[in-house]
């Protein structure tokens, strides 16, 4: 079920070691911007900064 006019964002918080060398790789880590912990995160990340463009 989608909303329409409801947006938002995705960002990834406490990565392990081991996996963001595989996001790096893949190339997601510009679109999925990795934080140390969630406050981090959700204080860190602006909503317009990471729009992926089609």
């Amino acid at each position: 079920m989608s909303r329409a006019g409801v947006e938002g964002t995705l960002v990834l918080a406490a990565v392990p070691d081991r996996l963001q060398p595989m996001l790096d790789l893949t190339g997601i880590s510009p679109l999925l911007p990795a934080h140390p912990t969630a406050a981090q995160a959700l204080v860190g990340h602006t909503p317009s900064q990471n729009r992926a463009t089609a």
